[in-house]
């Protein structure tokens, strides 16, 4: 089996698992600049994957370097899935290096929310009324 093929299949499933964790994940503490970029970044890659097979799909030898389709098709082909490969790569980078992935929600009782509930003071977060 050609390498390529699993390379991209691979990357179609993870890009699947991304478009669909971007809508239902489980923690809803994520901020939705995040969920969007997951989404997106799971697009680039599906579409670099399907364009990715198409091109061997058409390709005449394992090398990879003969195809059937016209010249200018392939170039323009070529260039554009290596233009989402990029954009994936970077939307995913920055998802990753992102600190609003890596936070977690107050949810639950905690030692010090235990005392305050108990005490009757209520806490006020500064971030339960931004929309």
């Amino acid at each position: 089996m050609n390498p390529h093929i699993v390379t991209h299949v691979i990357v179609a499933v993870g890009a699947v698992i991304f478009v669909v964790g971007g809508f239902f994940s489980r923690t809803s503490a994520a901020a939705v600049s995040i969920r969007v970029a997951m989404v997106l970044a799971g697009l680039a890659a599906l579409s670099w994957s399907v364009i990715g097979l198409y091109l061997l799909h058409h390709a005449t030898d394992r090398q990879l370097s003969h195809t059937t389709l016209p010249w200018a098709q392939f170039w323009l082909l070529d260039h554009i899935r290596a233009t989402l490969g990029g954009a994936a790569l970077g939307i995913l980078i920055c998802v990753l290096a992102s600190p609003a992935l890596y936070r977690r929600r107050a949810s639950g009782t905690t030692a010090s929310n235990t005392l305050r509930i108990t005490t009757g003071i209520i806490p006020v977060y500064s971030c339960a009324y931004r929309r």
